[in-house]
């Protein structure tokens, strides 16, 4: 195994600085400050994962966020976070929520600006490491390569906590929204994995029209259970570029093969007729199903959500109508040893098309693994605070399937020999004040 000391002593001596300057929240004037900085190391014995983690124990992943908040008197409120990150070789800094809410009473609340999105349980708070042992949360839209998708959108909600029946039948939560989806960079994670399942490489970045957000709460009368809904409503995804040349299509998880047959030729034939040649795919209708619920027993929680991506009119200039629906699911358990210590544990499943769980009509007819077709993991996770506000994380990863795995344009390379199981191990160090 290699690692970049350079690049950790970098790290390391940032967080010492960081330490010193900020033992707990900053308040400037009437403004709390808040923050974490993190950083992910990770190894994989299959495959490169996130960074450059293929029998490298690399540090992948690097986060900073920094928030503050602001209560007027008449009541409105007002807060704003920075979010930077650095993964595989993209880094980034942006404007990651801005808001300004009023709430009229614990019933109704107005919310406008660049809000969070509440998608399940967790997307919310998905960036903070305390109260919970986890790395790598479960869950497909819990991706960190597709955070620049899910995190945030300009526009407006309605909020509210409204009791049921003076409280005997509990409480919901609520939150309508309406706005745009942020343009995502064109070299950004989230548009590689999208590049990745397609026949072009992105020069644009990628682009939406509207969304409307339906998430709901329920605050059962039975303590500490909660139940969830949420429908996310995405109008057209659209993603231009150049057509892959045939190599990179037979190193991709798309392949010249299944394109149709007004399109298929001989791989020197496409070079010259094809790549390089303007592409574009546009999904039309996209719409995000959350269910779930969460328990909280002592010491213990048990959570479950089921997610399910409907991708539909969909259209392409090269024939293609990458129409789906995408599935997973996961059980997670954890437990709270004491103050300091805390252990958990899920197992995930992923489908890339619940019409073919297995991969035979997609993948393996056309000499491709069917394990491209889904992804499940076991995973082990733990985490100790170290100090106060100073969190060690480790986690492990035992994978069946590649469902989730990119290849890069040829980063994961030979992937008609990529193997079905493998392991991924990651390690986090994170201060928060």
């Amino acid at each position: 195994m290699q690692l970049s000391f350079k690049y950790s002593v970098n790290v390391v001596l940032a967080s010492c600085l960081f330490t010193a300057i900020y033992a707990e929240g900053v308040k400037v004037g009437p403004v709390d400050f808040h923050g974490e900085l993190s950083q992910t190391f990770a190894y994989s014995d299959g495959y490169n994962y996130l960074g450059d983690t293929k029998h490298s124990f690399s540090p992948n992943i690097s986060e900073f966020t920094l928030n503050g908040t602001y209560l007027f008197k008449n009541g409105i409120r007002t807060g704003a976070q920075m979010y930077a990150y650095k993964m595989w070789d993209y880094q980034e800094a942006t404007l990651d929520w801005a808001y300004a809410d009023y709430a009229v009473r614990d019933e109704f609340g107005i919310r406008a600006g660049r809000v969070r999105v509440p998608l399940g349980f967790y997307n919310e708070v998905n960036d903070l490491d305390d109260g919970h042992p986890l790395i790598l949360r479960p869950g497909e839209l819990y991706r960190k390569d597709y955070r620049d998708f899910t995190s945030s959108y300009d526009g407006g909600a309605f909020y509210g906590n409204v009791e049921l029946i003076e409280g005997r039948l509990g409480s919901f939560d609520y939150h309508l929204g309406y706005g745009l989806l942020k343009n995502v960079n064109k070299n950004a994670p989230f548009t590689n994995a999208t590049q990745d399942a397609t026949a072009i490489n992105t020069t644009e970045d990628v682009n939406f029209d509207d969304v409307q957000i339906y998430d709901l709460k329920w605050n059962t009368p039975v303590t500490n259970l909660r139940l969830g809904f949420t429908l996310v409503c995405v109008d057209d995804l659209y993603a231009g570029g150049k057509l892959k040349t045939a190599s990179q299509l037979n190193n991709t998880c798309g392949s010249a093969s299944q394109l149709p047959s007004s399109f298929r030729m001989s791989s020197a034939q496409w070079d010259v007729a094809m790549a390089g040649t303007p592409g574009w795919v546009n999904l039309g209708k996209i719409k995000v199903f959350v269910y779930g619920a969460e328990y909280t027993l002592d010491k213990w929680k048990f959570a479950s959500e089921y997610m399910k991506i409907d991708i539909t009119d969909s259209r392409t200039n090269f024939g293609l109508s990458p129409t789906q629906v995408e599935e997973s699911y996961y059980f997670l358990t954890s437990y709270r040893v004491n103050d300091r210590l805390e252990l958990g544990a899920y197992y995930n499943v992923f489908y890339n098309n619940v019409s073919d769980r297995s991969g035979q009509a997609n993948y393996a007819r056309y000499g491709q693994p069917n394990h491209f077709a889904w992804e499940k993991e076991a995973v082990l996770a733990t985490a100790y605070e170290v100090i106060d506000n100073l969190t060690v994380k480790g986690e492990v990863h035992f994978v069946d399937g590649t469902g989730r795995v990119l290849s890069r344009n040829g980063e994961n390379s030979n992937i008609r020999n990529w193997n079905q199981y493998w392991m991924y191990f990651a390690l986090k160090t994170t201060y928060g004040f």
